[in-house]
């Protein structure tokens, strides 16, 4: 072989040297990218993570707070009637007052059954607005639930049920957990 032709040799087994290494730098550049990215992606998914925690706790809360709400009415709607029952079980034993007390008290319960009623209706539709709120996705946060953002032309959702008073409990129905309606 000459020494032109090792020579040639020799420059084009440099040129892929060169190319090589530019190949495995532009790689490395790659890898770093792609290691920064999924450094991102990781953290945004810690976030979307700890945002979900806290969503979920909220909604927790805001079940538990309803109950609360609807159990402690509950409580003072009986505690209210027994209490209330007291007087007007002596006046209506009265016999020319007996009339007048009846009248009274049907006034007195159907106003105290319409507040409570309306205590009532008013805790299920806050609890229902906030499930609402709890349920959407903050503006310019993906969706919580991994589903697909909705489209523009997508279908409303149904609208909830229309808020209804509670039926009061009847009278000689037995409540658990309520030792007060033995009182007197």
């Amino acid at each position: 072989m000459s020494i032109e032709g090792l020579l040639s040799l020799l420059a084009v087994l440099a040129l892929l040297l060169v190319a090589t290494a530019y190949y495995a730098w532009q790689l490395r550049k790659t890898l770093l990218s792609l290691k920064a990215a999924l450094h991102r992606a990781e953290a945004a998914g810690q976030e979307q993570a700890a945002r979900i925690a806290g969503l979920e706790q909220l909604r927790e809360s805001q079940q538990l707070t309803e109950h609360a709400v609807a159990t402690g009415t509950a409580l003072v709607r009986e505690v209210h009637k027994g209490i209330a029952d007291i007087p007007f079980s002596v006046l209506e034993a009265i016999p020319g007052a007996r009339q007048p007390v009846k009248a009274v008290r049907g006034l007195h319960d159907a106003i105290s059954e319409g507040i409570y009623g309306a205590i009532a209706g008013l805790n299920k539709a806050v609890g229902r607005e906030l499930r609402k709120g709890l349920h959407a996705p903050a503006a310019g946060s993906p969706p919580v639930s991994g589903a697909e953002p909705k489209s523009e032309t997508s279908t409303p959702l149904p609208p909830d049920e229309p808020m209804v008073a509670p039926e009061p409990e009847p009278e000689d129905k037995p409540l658990p957990d309520k030792p007060w309606k033995n009182w007197g």
